[in-house]
């Protein structure tokens, strides 16, 4: 009889996806659709990820999530739809979503209305990077790098990019 050896990676069930944090992706964890709660690794094991020189993070992930004020919202791809979770609901992020971002005083507000009718409205201060963005060194950074409701308004308003995000590259063969 042979020993089955343990493996580090959680094997993710049907009803799971891997979500990272939108701001730092050495956080994981596995959202359970039934639930709609995400299980978070430890503090300590993202931490010591991060830490560890010879570690790159993951990036083979199917989802974002942020807490933004007092609540989190979590964008997704299952079973090749794209999806947001509010306050545990669940919006399919579909062509009938029509997306609105605006600014009002600090307040960042993102509106999402299938049919004319709101499906979604978020309103809370802009997050924005430590550093100012114009003096950020780092190679293509945008405002959507920090708050996830200028990344969920910019994917639904490119065209053709809400079908590419979180979508899984075909390996190639090098033959």
């Amino acid at each position: 009889m042979h020993k089955q050896k343990k493996s580090n990676v959680k094997e993710i069930k049907d009803n799971e996806i891997l979500i990272v944090e939108h701001k730092n992706a050495w956080k994981k964890g596995i959202l359970n659709l039934d639930t709609k709660k995400i299980n978070w690794d430890s503090t300590l094991t993202w931490t010591s990820k991060m830490l560890n020189p010879k570690k790159q993070a993951e990036f083979d992930y199917s989802g974002l999530s942020q807490k933004i004020g007092k609540t989190r919202l979590t964008i997704f791809r299952h079973k090749n739809r794209l999806n947001l979770i509010f306050k545990n609901e669940l919006i399919e992020l579909n062509d009938k979503i029509a997306s609105e971002l605006k600014r009002i005083g600090t307040n960042l507000v993102l509106t999402l209305k299938r049919d004319g009718k709101i499906v979604f409205e978020h309103k809370h201060k802009q997050i924005k990077s430590i550093i100012p963005i114009e003096e950020d060194s780092t190679p293509f950074v945008d405002a959507e790098d920090f708050d996830l409701r200028i990344l969920i308004h910019n994917v639904l308003t490119d065209n053709g990019r809400s079908e590419r995000i979180f979508k899984k590259k075909p390996a190639h063969n090098n033959v």
